[in-house]
């Protein structure tokens, strides 16, 4: 806790409740049967997708920012409170050079300063290469996810026009292009 409050210049006090903030939320969403997502705190997210890109957003502050800043990253990035810390990184980061994790924390907008928090507070591989890894690893699993998803969702259409009668050649070739990529990414 020490470490941490001396890392992001705030007071030990504040880590420790955030801290005990999470952990009765650990504790009481175990104890009941189905959580909702409106009772997860800040750093807890609902879907997969959501978990992964709140953990490469944590790596990424933590341990290589610059690679948060490429496009194909920033546009995987769907969940509206991740954006506005990437957003904020982005101004951060045109302003200064190098990265300070204090002095980014201390520049974020009061109502991300929470979020921002709980993912600094998030444990993360010491090793900057494994992070490296990681982190490609966590966007290719982002990009898997949206593929699957547009696959389906691309399925259930050719589906509905086979039914209408109509031609699904067009559909069909996007499908087949989204099948390559998935194989592609996958690879």
């Amino acid at each position: 806790v020490r470490v941490i409050a001396e890392r992001l210049r705030i007071s030990e006090e504040a880590v420790a409740t955030q801290v005990s903030r999470s952990q009765d939320v650990v504790a009481r969403d175990s104890q009941e049967e189905e959580p909702s997502d409106q009772n997860l705190p800040a750093g807890k997210a609902g879907t997969r997708r959501e978990m992964l890109e709140e953990n490469l957003v944590s790596l990424g502050v933590q341990t290589e920012p610059e690679f948060l800043l490429k496009k194909e990253v920033k546009d995987l990035i769907t969940t509206p409170v991740l954006s506005r810390i990437i957003e904020e990184l982005i101004k951060f980061k045109s302003d200064k050079k190098g990265f300070d994790q204090t002095k980014f924390f201390a520049s974020l907008p009061e109502e991300l300063r929470d979020r921002a928090t709980a993912l600094l507070l998030t444990e993360t591989e010491a090793d900057l290469g494994k992070s490296k890894v990681e982190m490609e690893h966590l966007k290719r699993e982002i990009e898997t996810l949206i593929l699957n998803q547009r696959i389906t969702e691309l399925t259930q259409k050719i589906r509905d026009q086979e039914d209408k009668k109509v031609d699904t050649s067009p559909l069909q070739e996007e499908l087949s292009r989204l099948v390559v990529k998935l194989a592609q990414v996958k690879a």
